[in-house]
């Protein structure tokens, strides 16, 4: 029976949870564990697994399945860490990393390789992927490793891909191999193909039975089959052509449809695109030349070696010929070959003109054949030239003097152009008329200048390594060459390029009618001149004389260093520049950017359009502004600055004199906005330091005249019409002392005596208040000023204002600054002999929690603005809109339509609202001192419990 009674008690004084909360009396679970401050945790935050060195040597049950230890020494093969009981299994399982079933990401030790791997116990592919995009596969039917590597989606099987992206987008291929950066990228249902090296068959979409080992080998490949390439860029722009080998870097590099070509040996064939069925062994042997031919059944072989037509075979290389520096000899029978071809033994030729005794003759072309000596005839000079063969008697050799030919016909010697034996090749001394080409050559060449590819039509040179190659052109003298039509160039080193040009030594004329004369000259214009040392004329119909550079279009560049860049352009002087169209520069230094300008003098600039400067350090740099004398500047539209060290800023400005004083215009133009900028200035100033320059202390004004028409003397900033600072002297016959400045009707000044209905700064005396007063007498506003600045104001209507000229209504101030000593309000009558009462005001608490206190910044607008302080300090209030809501009354509108605010009725609420919180206060006092006694009838009832507890246990 106690027992029963002690329960019961239990259950009346106790609550019973389900959950056990340590540092927290909420917690979210059966046992919930709140760190002493999650942000920054202490060092004993935390919870500590009960900790073991060795395993319990008896197992624990089935009613402990799941129990967590902590292993704090390796047992075996079980390593430091987390364990809990798997019953069933009997077994400490680890935790996560600490399983001796998974790999770690740091390596696992104690391995066995006859037993541990990475893989599956199924028939499933083992897949591998870098940042979740796959990267690998080990599968039955495919296998690949690489990022983005043929994808999981292939139909085709038997592949095997390595790289990165290799057979990324094959979906039906059979029995392809990429190893390599992207290699068989593209590949999409070619089969049998095999790809070695970065981008090797990258685009090969369904050609098969191609193999490409090397960067890039193959790379372009889309359709074609049975192709095989070996090494770098080998076969690189293949695209449909077939049963291609290269072997080589570069090898077939350019074909792309030609077929059955075999190329073997660095570049070899290099230069082919759509040629079939050729042979090429070397390095850099082609069959096709620099024009890219197509051509059929042809071979090369040896180094740079070409063939150019169909169904021929070259052996060697051509010196000059397919970047040959050397022809080759061959030889049969011997390993030394002395000619183009030695034999080195019995050689056959049959022509069907062989025959016992018969001699090998040629035609104009060289082609030999067998002919019967008695057909040969002999005795004249001609005969003697082709005695033995044609052509074979045409050398004399004059090693003990000169070749004499006396009489008075001299030599005459003709030919047929475009026919006869081409031009000798080579280095040599020698004197060439060239009936082919109907062309002189007379001198030495140690270059290739005088072959047949360098001698134009009609050309003429002398001298050495001259080089006429322009048709009608001229060249002599040391390394000067005429590739222009009807090009003339002489001297050393000159160069004349262009038709109908003209260089002289160390001289470029490279366009047509361009004229070069002077040593580095250049003239690079149509119908350009460049004369003198170090001058450049690359404008058309551009004049450059002196060092100058003229590469505006009719441009003209005369003396050291000057440039005329500008369409137009002139630049005549030392280191001028004319660089806008139709600008001109001249003397020393002097610069002309704007389109149009002029500038003249040492060191001045005209960067405006059609701008003017004239002088030392001038600079107009607006539209159409003009700057004349030292150091003036004219920044202002058509402004005009004269003198030194003046500066015209504003639009139509002139300032003229010495050093006038610098400001900052209101804003372009002459509208309204501007009227305050200066209109014409003459500055005054003076040299107190004796250093010959104007300091910024130094500037003065004498005279100012603004855009409003206001006139300043002795002031920079006139305020009126005439603005004098200073004395002013005016002689009318009436001058004397005392005498004060009125004016007639029509407003002409003079002096007479002062009058006496004037307020003195004194006071007045014997005033009458209501015919004397200091105001206006029509609809005008009376002002009040202090340092020349307004301060306060009276409207016309009676209205005040202080800082503002619009006051918005009987009195307002522009700053937050009111101030009275002893309250901040303001005193109203309030007498109740002075009212009628129209009942209570019941608004309150409710409605004051309807506002929206806020923290806000003034803004000005078009209609009223503040004064900067007010704009920049924090004010705290409510909006006029949202006051209007609850109290209608306490907003209204201003004249210019802006809301206007007046707290007093909110005030008067409050007091509404403290007695409803009063009451409040009151009503909560009651409610707890009911429950104060309510507590202590309790707990003498517990007392009383615990008394007959106490009694009863006891007993």
């Amino acid at each position: 029976m106690k027992k029963i009674f002690l329960l019961i008690i239990a259950f009346l004084f106790f609550k019973t949870y389900s959950q056990v909360g340590i540092n927290t009396t909420t917690p979210n679970a059966q046992l919930e564990i709140k760190s002493s401050n999650q942000a920054t945790p202490a060092n004993t935050d935390g919870l500590i697994i009960p900790k073991v060195d060795a395993f319990p040597a008896v197992n624990p049950t089935a009613a402990q399945q799941g129990m967590m230890v902590y292993l704090t020494t390796a047992v075996g093969p079980n390593e430091i860490g987390f364990y809990y009981w798997d019953n069933p299994s009997t077994t400490w399982i680890p935790i996560a990393n600490n399983s001796k079933n998974s790999w770690k990401t740091t390596g696992n030790s104690g391995t066995d390789s006859t037993i541990n791997f990475i893989g599956t116990n199924d028939t499933q592919d083992v897949n591998f992927r870098r940042n979740a995009i796959h990267s690998g596969r080990i599968g039955n039917v495919n296998t690949s490793f690489g990022y983005f590597s043929l994808p999981l989606s292939t139909t085709g099987v038997q592949n095997s891909a390595l790289g990165r992206s290799a057979l990324e987008n094959n979906t039906t291929g059979n029995g392809n191999v990429a190893l390599g950066y992207q290699s068989l990228n593209t590949n999409t249902s070619g089969n049998d193909n095999i790809g070695i090296g970065r981008n090797s068959l990258f685009d090969n979409l369904d050609g098969i039975n191609n193999v490409g080992v090397g960067t890039n080998s193959l790379v372009n490949n889309i359709s074609g089959y049975q192709n095989h390439a070996f090494g770098m860029t080998s076969l690189t722009n293949n695209t449909t052509g077939n049963n291609n080998i290269g072997l080589g870097t570069s090898s077939l590099f350019q074909n792309q449809t030609g077929s059955a070509n075999i190329a073997i040996g660095v570049f070899s064939q290099n230069k082919a695109n759509n040629g079939t069925n050729n042979i090429t062994i070397g390095a850099n042997s082609q069959t096709n030349g620099s024009a890219n031919l197509s051509i059929t059944n042809a071979t090369a072989i040896g180094t740079n070696a070409i063939a150019e037509q169909d169904n021929a075979m070259v052996l060697g290389s051509i010196n000059g010929v397919n970047s040959a520096t050397a022809s080759v000899n061959v030889g049969i029978g011997t390993t030394t070959p002395q000619d183009r071809l030695h034999v080195v033994g019995s050689i056959r030729m049959v022509d069907g003109n062989q025959a016992v005794g018969r001699v090998l003759t040629s035609n104009a072309n060289g082609t030999a054949t067998w002919t019967n000596p008695s057909s040969i005839s002999s005795g004249t000079l001609d005969q003697a030239y082709d005695f033995g063969g044609a052509g074979n008697g045409r050398t004399i050799t004059a090693d003990t003097g000169p070749l004499l030919i006396n009489g008075i016909d001299g030599i005459l010697s003709t030919g047929t152009v475009n026919s006869g034996t081409l031009a000798p090749t080579g280095l040599g001394v020698r004197m060439l008329w060239y009936p082919r080409k109907a062309a002189f050559r007379a001198g030495q060449v140690t270059d290739t200048s005088w072959d047949d590819a360098n001698i134009g039509f009609g050309s003429t040179a002398f001298g050495t390594s001259t080089r006429a190659s322009g048709g009608n052109s001229f060249a002599c003298g040391l390394s000067t060459i005429a590739s222009g039509l009807f090009s003339f160039a002489f001297g050393s080193g000159a160069t004349s390029s262009g038709d109908y040009s003209f260089a002289g030594s160390h001289a470029t004329a490279s366009n047509v009618r361009s004229f070069a004369f002077g040593s580095n000259t250049v003239s690079s214009g149509l119908n350009s001149v460049a004369l003198g040392y170090w001058t450049t004329a690359s404008g058309d119909d551009s004049f450059a004389v002196g060092s100058g550079i003229a590469s505006g279009t009719r441009s003209i560049a005369m003396g050291w260093s000057s440039n005329a860049s500008g369409q137009s352009a002139t630049a005549i002087g030392a280191n001028n520049t004319a660089s806008a169209n139709y600008a001109t520069a001249l003397g020393s230094s002097t610069m002309a950017s704007g389109e149009g300008s002029l500038t003249f003098g040492f060191n001045s600039e005209a960067s405006g359009l059609y701008s003017t400067a004239f002088g030392i350090g001038s600079l107009a740099s607006s539209q159409a502004s003009t700057a004349f004398g030292f150091r003036t500047t004219a920044s202002g539209p058509n402004s005009t600055a004269l003198g030194t060290s003046n500066t015209a800023p504003s639009y139509g400005e002139t300032v003229i004199g010495i050093g006038a004083t610098n400001y900052i215009p209101s804003a372009l133009g002459f509208n309204l906005s501007s009227v305050n900028d200066r209109l014409f200035v003459i500055g005054n100033a003076i040299d107190t330091n004796f250093n010959n320059l104007v300091d910024t202390s130094e500037r003065s004004d004498a005279m100012v005249v603004l855009k409003n028409g206001n006139t300043g003397i002795g002031s920079s900033t006139p305020q009126d019409k005439l603005h004098v600072v200073g004395n002013i002297r005016m002689v009318d016959g009436n001058q004397a002392v005392g005498k004060v400045l009125t004016s007639d009707a029509n407003g002409t000044a003079t002096w007479q005596n002062a009058s006496t209905n004037a307020w003195g700064l004194t006071g007045n005396g014997n005033t009458n208040v209501t015919t004397n007063f200091i105001g206006t007498t029509n609809v005008q506003s009376l002002a009040f000023r202090t340092f020349n600045i307004e301060r306060m104001r009276i409207t016309s209507l009676g209205d005040v204002g202080i800082g503002t000229t619009v006051p918005g209504g009987q009195f307002e101030l522009s700053l937050n600054e009111g101030r009275k000593p002893t309250s901040n309000t303001w005193i109203i009558p309030s007498d109740a002999r002075l009212k009628t009462v129209n009942g209570p005001y019941k608004k309150g608490l409710s409605d004051i929690l309807k506002l929206k206190p806020i923290s806000y910044n003034y803004i000005n607008t078009e209609k009223r603005t503040f004064e900067p302080e007010v704009l920049q300090k924090e004010a705290y209030g409510y909006l006029a809109q949202e006051v209007k809501e609850v109290f209608p009354e306490a907003v209204d509108v201003d004249p210019d339509g802006y809301y206007n605010f007046d707290l007093h009725p909110i005030l008067i609420a409050y007091t509404n609202a403290l007695k409803e919180v009063s009451d409040r206060i009151l009503k909560l006092e009651n409610e707890n001192e009911q429950q104060k006694k309510r507590i202590d009838e309790l707990e003498k009832v517990i007392i009383e419990i615990k008394s007959k507890l106490i009694n009863s246990n006891s007993n």
